[in-house]
């Protein structure tokens, strides 16, 4: 299955911001250490504070692998202990790390190299191919200014149904259908 357009690309790239985005930072007095699973949606951070898991996280990444789009990261935060948070959370495999952007130089210019890499398997890729999903509304503005075939989907953890609201956003912007 893929998303599709009208006389429009097939995207194939779905790339994640994690902070806010994929989970968010909350206190909980039942954390302590690093990277520790609590229950199903919660990992320590440290004594009292947790990330958690954005509601309907797993079922959006599962069906999108299981569509075929290959998943990216683009984050501020290092790989080291992003990688650490996705293991504790079990969604690390559901990601292409090698495609992914780890680093603090801006978002388009994340967008842009995750263009380059994935070039390299798939000369053929396009911007328009590519769905960015992030809380941070300049960020998108700034991707989409440099790449305006970006599809760029603003998504925050506070949203309803979680990141179920991710797939209604882009069915209702650009006529795109996840499942």
């Amino acid at each position: 299955m893929a998303f599709h357009i009208m006389n429009a690309p097939v995207v194939k790239i779905v790339v994640f911001d994690v902070d806010d985005t994929l989970w968010h930072g909350k206190d909980d007095p039942r954390a302590t250490g690093r990277f520790q699973r609590i229950d199903d949606r919660l990992v320590s951070d440290g004594d009292g504070h947790a990330q958690e898991l954005v509601l309907n996280a797993l079922e959006v990444l599962e069906k999108l692998r299981a569509g075929g789009y290959r998943l990216a990261l683009a984050t501020m935060g290092p790989e080291d202990q992003v990688h650490a948070f996705m293991q504790a959370f079990g969604i690390d495999t559901f990601f292409d790390f090698g495609l992914s952007a780890f680093d603090r130089e801006d978002k388009a210019d994340k967008i842009e190299r995750i263009l380059r890499k994935a070039a390299s398997d798939d000369p053929d890729v396009t911007p328009s191919q590519i769905v960015f999903v992030d809380d941070n509304q300049a960020y998108l503005a700034a991707v989409n200014a440099r790449f305006p075939g970006v599809k760029c989907v603003w998504a925050h953890y506070a949203m309803e149904p979680g990141l179920l609201m991710f797939a209604e956003d882009m069915a209702e912007m650009h006529e795109l259908r996840l499942w």
